[in-house]
């Protein structure tokens, strides 16, 4: 079911189900619908079909008091439909979560925000387990369309007079690779508690390949998407239920929501947080910002009354794509990577058309010709292999082989081709043996030599018989 699908359903629930006749007059007054007459299923299902549009969303939500409005946020800031009891926090930072009336919440959640049409609710499948009510099932959220028409969180800021100041993510790619490089390899380490610290453990050199979160090639985008991630999760939340939103995701909502051309220091964002029932100490604020700020996710500004202005960057700036730094030098079969004055995708993309290997410290590239001649059709390819070959003699013959026999084709030693009738077959024996057999196409199978008796044990035991195998 589409999200938009599901959302209308959820709103025929609302105003058929757990909606009285006066609630839905309250709601369509608040949106600015003439409320129809008649009885309350044909109430309900006039409400219903409109609830869903942007008309009068802007205004209702205009209307909302500092609580709800704020309530409001951190439902939009959630990615999944926020439990009810999960509210209690926020609407009384003093209120034990295990004493909670459900019933009551209920009824201050119908009557501050669904009554404004600016929310939908639904119900979840089990209760907590402390919990009988049907009403402590039930959860709510903000349409997806709903959310452009927020008005900015309410929060104590200051306007801006001055250019903000930010940092380069690059930097902190840099800089976390470099920690990636240096890193002990430690079964449990702990966590890191700087970005840059945190990102490294994102690196992975697996059999000579490496990559950054999962990918051997990141874009800019990814990199500057998984650094965000990172980034918000460095904030960690000391309150004593668990937050309904991550404290960094919401610091950062928070962030991107105030009025234009404002921002706010690091105690204000913290009292902001604990009005959510997030409660984090405002060091930990002040010191999440300013690693937000070196990473360029965050613009920071001068100083007021000792503390510092922040906000969101409006278009947070990704590594440059064309950015080809490599700061190279030969070594054996091979070069030396110096890491301080190189840049991260480079690194990347230099280390799929070669074998990486980490020597104390420092990354060390060989010539991998089967990388290089699988991406030879890339431009970037070909310009990554030539910088490596102006550096090492071993690098440029790679390049050179690699260029004469593209588009030949090259016999393998050591390797038995089978030819495969049966479609099943063929799919079993590459699940069964994948880093024994290569499909070659028209059901061809290329195997290594010293398995291919048991690739035929494999066959005969499914019911096929082998003609010839040489």
């Amino acid at each position: 079911m589409s999200r938009a699908a599901e959302e209308s359903k959820l709103a025929s629930w609302l105003c058929s189900e757990m909606l009285g006749a006066n609630e839905l007059r309250a709601l369509a007054r608040a949106r600015g619908f003439p409320p129809p007459a008649g009885a309350k299923n044909q109430l309900a299902a006039s409400v219903a079909v409109r609830l869903l549009e942007p008309i009068g969303v802007a205004e209702a939500m205009a209307q909302l008091d500092a609580t709800w409005l704020a309530v409001l946020h951190l439902l939009a800031a959630a990615q999944d439909a926020v439990p009810l009891l999960d509210l209690a926090s926020a609407l009384d930072p003093n209120r034990d979560r295990y004493s909670v009336d459900a019933r009551r919440l209920w009824r201050l959640a119908a009557e501050g925000l669904l009554t404004k049409g600016v929310a939908l609710a639904d119900e979840a499948a089990l209760p907590p387990r402390y919990e009988k009510s049907r009403f402590a099932r039930l959860r709510l959220l903000v349409p997806a369309d709903f959310r452009r028409f927020l008005p900015p969180f309410p929060l104590a800021s200051l306007p801006t007079r001055t250019p903000g100041e930010t940092g380069r993510l690059t930097d902190v790619l840099r800089a976390a690779f470099a920690a990636f490089l240096s890193r002990p390899p430690v079964a449990k380490a702990p966590t890191p508690t700087d970005l840059a610290g945190r990102l490294a453990a994102h690196f992975k050199l697996d059999d000579g390949q490496l990559s950054l979160a999962g990918a051997a090639r990141p874009t800019p985008e990814l990199a500057l998407r998984h650094a965000a991630v990172c980034w918000e999760a460095g904030l960690e939340h000391g309150g004593r239920f668990a937050a309904p939103v991550p404290a960094g995701s919401m610091a950062h909502h928070i962030l991107a929501h105030l009025p234009a051309d404002h921002a706010c220091t690091p105690k204000a964002l913290a009292k902001g947080l604990a009005g959510l029932g997030i409660q984090v100490p405002p060091a930990s604020v002040a010191d999440f910002c300013a690693q937000g700020t070196a990473a360029g996710l965050l613009l920071r500004y001068p100083v007021s009354n000792g503390e510092a202005l922040f906000a969101a960057a409006k278009q947070p700036l990704a590594p440059p794509a064309n950015d080809e730094a490599l700061a190279l030098a030969p070594h054996r079969g091979g070069v030396r990577l110096n890491v301080k004055d190189s840049a991260v995708l480079a690194v990347l993309r230099a280390a799929t058309v070669a074998r990486a290997t980490i020597d104390d410290g420092e990354m060390l590239l060989e010539p991998d010709p089967v990388r290089l001649g699988r991406a030879w059709d890339d431009a970037d390819t070909v310009r990554t292999a030539t910088a490596l070959g102006a550096v090492s003699p071993a690098f440029a013959s790679a390049a050179r082989q690699v260029a004469e026999r593209h588009g030949q084709v090259v016999v393998h030693q050591g390797l038995t081709v089978l030819r495969i009738a049966d479609v099943g077959l063929l799919a079993l024996l590459r699940t069964r043996f994948p880093t024994d057999v290569r499909e070659l196409g028209h059901r061809h199978l290329a195997v290594v030599r010293e398995r291919v008796d048991d690739v035929l044990a494999a066959a005969r035991k499914e019911g096929f018989t082998p003609r010839r195998a040489t």
